[in-house]
């Protein structure tokens, strides 16, 4: 018993030393922040920056791990923009499931299908129609990383953008898009969901009828 008991705490120890010599060998990427400034409220909380600015609406962009500047600048930018189609394709959303619950007697033409089809063309259209969108400003870190002891450093940024739109070119930019896309959609139920939305959400906006 005394025999097997020093056996298996030789290989406990062998073990222990062996997880020691792999975490002491492992090496975590370095990562240095150069820039000093601390993240602004648009950046760190959208929301709160929202609320402290009525009136407007926000999209942040963002691209990451970008090393030329301009470059930076234009990912982040459309990526701010992807936001603007993103919020039009959610508002159309909501638009299909109330449209579903009112008109009842056309119940079989609200589909899975008929959503995924105007959602798509909402997608595709409304990055063409934007219209009244600002870049209000940019923000960027600045760091660099070394992926292994002993490498060289390379630098690079993220870089944040945050675009304007009033409500009034947003209000636009929807109503324009669902009209592209009931011109472009050739299902005959799609159409007639298409039709319904705009006559009960979109026309009361005024300049766009």
């Amino acid at each position: 018993m005394k025999k097997i008991g020093q056996i298996v705490l030789g290989m406990a120890l062998i073990g222990a030393l062996g997880a020691c010599s792999t975490l002491g060998s492992g090496y975590s990427t370095e990562k240095h922040y150069i820039t000093d400034s601390k993240k602004p409220l648009w950046v760190d909380s959208p929301a709160a920056w929202s609320a402290k600015h009525p009136g407007q609406r926000w999209f942040q962009g963002t691209a990451t791990g970008v090393d030329d500047e301009s470059l930076a600048r234009q990912d982040a930018k459309i990526s701010a923009f992807a936001q603007i189609s993103d919020q039009i394709r959610d508002t159309v959303h909501s638009y299909f499931n109330s449209a579903r619950t009112l008109d009842s007697a056309h119940a079989g033409d609200y589909s899975v299908e008929t959503e995924k089809a105007i959602e798509s063309g909402t997608l595709s259209v409304s990055r063409a129609v934007i219209s009244g969108a600002k870049v209000d400003r940019f923000w960027r870190r600045l760091y660099w990383q070394r992926w292994a002891p002993g490498a060289p450093r390379e630098y690079s940024r993220d870089e944040y953008c945050l675009v304007s739109m009033s409500d009034r070119a947003y209000e636009k930019t929807l109503y324009d898009t669902l009209n592209t896309v009931r011109k472009e959609v050739r299902d005959p139920r799609a159409r007639h969901v298409l039709d319904f939305m705009r006559k009960h959400y979109l026309n009361d906006l005024n300049g766009h009828k």
